[in-house]
């Protein structure tokens, strides 16, 4: 048996990552000539701040081909790198970043007291499936981890999807103890850890030497429990920009060249990610994307999967829940 990590559980909402996360380092995600805009451009002139985590997908291409940039010619363009979505919700509560991709449980977060904060869900990007696993050393069964310490980072998709597998098992005794991705790959490498539900480059190592116990999309089948990938903005932006417009027009663009001309969205994901083509792409692969109209016609659906997971999380002791009419009311991609 493994050694187990001995952090506590983190009690902070907030706790900084920024430094942290799995890829290649910051100073070598260079962006690629921008691309011409493939879509009418804006004519927003602020400041478009965007926090985005390392997960393969639209974003990141997004990112590598400058699409942004291009599209918003008079707007001051920037991106911000976090380790998690809960650091992206710190982004937005120090002001720092207008635009975030982060999961639903820091979206739920955010938008629950003591947090709070105005923002709007612009686009609902995909639907965690195979690509968050628990992943045992030892263990081959959920029930086997009753009693052990596993890891995930805190408030994450992989956090609730955790939460939820454990609490359909019956398990009530498991230690769970937060990590960023790339602090969990170190001590899964030195043998400190038994299990953990994680994502991206971190999972799939930890697949190549455990056991995959369940999936997130294997989680949601079996509880009704499903997360989703959000593109959130302040409502300050919404309200002033065409923001969502354009957002949701430039990620359509990048899931029509995903189906269309994989091996050049592939390549140009890996580029930002660090990773070679062959990861990236079953990274990608392991989330259902999702087009606007499509998320549109789940709307219901979206609404009120994040209205349970803010209930959940309140039934966790880390969030306060509202009226479900507020959590209905920020989406609107």
């Amino acid at each position: 048996m493994a050694r187990k990590v001995t952090l506590g559980v983190l009690a902070a909402v907030f706790t900084p990552l920024m430094a942290s996360c799995v890829g290649a380092p910051a100073t070598t995600y260079e962006l690629q000539e921008p691309k011409e805009c493939p879509i009418d451009e804006s004519s927003y002139d602020g400041a478009v701040r965007i926090g985005y985590q390392v997960i393969p997908g639209s974003a990141l291409f997004l990112r590598d081909q400058g699409l942004v940039e291009s599209c918003f010619p008079h707007a001051n363009v920037s991106w911000v790198r976090f380790a998690t979505g809960q650091d992206v919700v710190q982004g937005f509560a120090s002001g720092s970043i207008d635009v975030g991709i982060a999961g639903s449980p820091p979206a739920a977060n955010a938008l629950s007291s003591p947090i709070d904060l105005d923002l709007k869900v612009i686009r609902t990007n995909d639907i965690t499936d195979s690509g968050e696993a628990l992943v045992a050393r030892d263990a081959t069964s959920i029930e086997e981890l009753a009693g052990e310490n596993i890891v995930t980072a805190a408030n994450s998709t992989a956090h609730y999807s955790l939460l939820k597998a454990l609490e359909a098992a019956g398990i009530t005794d498991a230690e769970i103890t937060f990590l960023s991705p790339e602090a969990l790959l170190s001590a899964w490498t030195a043998g400190d850890v038994d299990a953990a539900f994680m994502w991206g480059p971190t999972l799939s190592h930890m697949q190549q030497e455990g056991n995959t116990l369940t999936t997130a999309g294997e989680v949601a089948e079996e509880t009704g429990a499903a997360t989703h990938l959000f593109t959130l903005a302040t409502s300050e932006l919404v309200d002033n920009s065409d923001i969502h417009a354009v957002w949701n027009e430039l990620e359509d663009h990048a899931l029509d060249v995903w189906n269309e001309d994989s091996e050049r969205f592939v390549q140009a994901t890996s580029v930002q990610a660090g990773l070679d083509a062959e990861l990236t792409r079953e990274l990608i692969e392991g989330k259902k994307h999702l087009y606007q109209k499509e998320a549109e016609d789940m709307a219901e659906e979206i609404r009120s999967n994040l209205f349970e997971t803010a209930e959940f999380l309140d039934q966790q002791g880390i969030a306060d829940v509202k009226e479900q009419d507020h959590y209905d009311e920020a989406v609107i991609g």
